[in-house]
């Protein structure tokens, strides 16, 4: 069975490599604009954080729940006297910015060497369509047609004959 499926396998391989020999050549694919991406980013951090305290601002004891610590008093000064919640500037979200301006920086060159590609295809398209359509006009390209649809059916059939040689090995093997 393993020298069917090798044998079947090497014929599909050159009946391919043969079929492929005569394929026509494509219309050039006009050129498209890439736009590049921005590069990967944290989440931005938020802009302030809260103000901890250890000890009461009201009344000077030390706090050991976390939302009085927030709170910045303790629970029976907040009754009486409310929360004296307090903010201060996030150091992180200062690095955030920086590295957000980097990456836009960097997004900017990348599309910058996209624009200069794109417009380079570009220029290049009208010569490459000029050229395709002579070799499509010339007699190597008709013998290249023409050699395609003769490709095709033995393709097909070498495919077919694939198959056949896996299930009879399977089958009698």
């Amino acid at each position: 069975m393993a020298v069917a499926l090798l044998s079947s396998l090497i014929w599909f391989v050159v009946s391919a490599v043969l079929f492929g020999r005569h394929l026509d050549y494509r219309r050039p694919r006009r050129p498209h604009r890439t736009v590049a991406k921005l590069g990967r980013v944290r989440r931005e951090p938020p802009r302030q954080i809260p103000l901890l305290s250890r000890v009461c601002v009201i009344c000077g004891r030390p706090l050991t729940n976390g939302e009085s610590m927030r709170a910045r008093v303790g629970s029976t000064c907040i009754k009486r006297y409310g929360p004296r919640y307090a903010h201060q500037v996030n150091p992180d979200h200062e690095v955030w910015v920086a590295e957000m301006v980097r990456a836009r920086a960097d997004q900017a060159e990348r599309q910058a060497r996209l624009n200069v590609e794109f417009d380079r295809a570009t220029a290049a398209y009208p010569g490459l369509v000029a050229a395709w359509e002579a070799e499509r006009a010339s007699e190597t390209g008709r013998l290249r047609r023409d050699a395609r649809r003769r490709a095709a059916p033995m393709l097909v059939s070498s495919i077919a004959a694939c198959l056949v040689s896996v299930v009879v090995a399977g089958f009698f093997g």
